[in-house]
């Protein structure tokens, strides 16, 4: 089924003003107006022209072997509202998918109860943006897909909260930013390709490690608690300001060629940072 039509929103900012002169806040879109996007009513739904695409309350998936959202089209947005996405909990579908798209974002609101993913980009798409989203799996089911999932390039992923049961919370391809993300109680919790900028996210309690990247990546100012292996880096990356702290398998794990400074790795099982001969070492605190 398509979305449906015939109502509309109105784009604004919410903000919140803590002092005179001072605005905060996320953006969301209220509807308030006609003019103004397509609601998404019903479950499934394809999406096969560009534009705003919004929920207007809960919605129950409960087709177990097909996907509840399909974006067949570029350059659109997805905003939830604030609502629930809710799977079958059983089945193979995925909340929100799509291949070979670009300029994709989906924001503000819950998926939950999918399996095997939250959301999916399954080829070579480009510029999609995830904002504010939170994916949670099913409880009983251990490391089953992907909380998100975006192959191609150039995404960003940013203040998500991804809890419990995936395979990997977070996983990205090349040239992409993680940026305020909380990942927790999955097998990996971000894991990224070459290229990626991963910053300010928090990582707990995932069994083989905490973040992951591939060469030729940044990570400053994330904190690694109690997973496997806290960060492991590939080849020629930086990794600068983070805390990896309580990790059962390891702290830092390094490979050559990186540049390591101002991290502390304290209270690690095993190494707190793996001895690196080719890394340019500044000063961290890894006892």
């Amino acid at each position: 089924m398509r979305c449906n039509n015939f109502l509309v929103v109105l784009l604004c900012f919410l903000c919140l003003t803590a002092a005179a002169g001072e605005a905060r806040g996320d953006f969301y879109v209220v509807p308030v107006a006609r003019g103004v996007g397509t609601p998404i009513e019903s479950l499934p739904c394809t999406i096969r022209e560009p534009g705003l695409y919004y929920l207007t309350k809960n919605l129950t998936h409960t087709a177990t072997s097909e996907n509840a959202i399909t974006v067949d089209a570029n350059h659109v947005t997805i905003d939830l509202m604030g609502f629930n996405l809710i799977g079958p909990g059983t089945g193979k579908t995925i909340g929100i998918y799509m291949t070979h798209r670009s300029n994709v974002e989906i924001r503000n609101g819950t998926i939950s109860n999918f399996t095997p993913d939250g959301i999916r980009e399954a080829g070579s798409g480009s510029n999609h943006r995830v904002i504010n989203v939170r994916v949670a799996g099913i409880n009983g089911i251990s490391y089953a897909g992907y909380g998100i999932i975006l192959f191609g390039s150039s995404h960003l992923v940013k203040d998500c909260t991804v809890l419990g049961h995936f395979y990997t919370g977070i996983n990205v391809s090349k040239g992409t930013t993680v940026i305020g993300n909380t990942v927790y109680a999955n097998n990996y919790g971000i894991s990224t390709g070459a290229g990626c900028l991963a910053t300010g996210n928090t990582v707990s309690d995932n069994a083989a490690t905490g973040i992951s990247t591939s060469s030729g990546c940044t990570l400053s100012g994330n904190s690694a608690y109690h997973n496997g292996v806290g960060i492991w880096v590939s080849y020629g990356c930086t990794i600068v300001g983070n805390t990896v702290y309580g990790n059962t398998v390891q702290g830092i794990q390094l490979n050559p060629y990186c540049l390591v400074d101002q991290n502390t790795a304290y209270g690690n099982s095993g190494y707190n940072m793996t001895p690196c001969s080719t890394c340019v070492l500044g000063k961290n605190v890894a006892p």
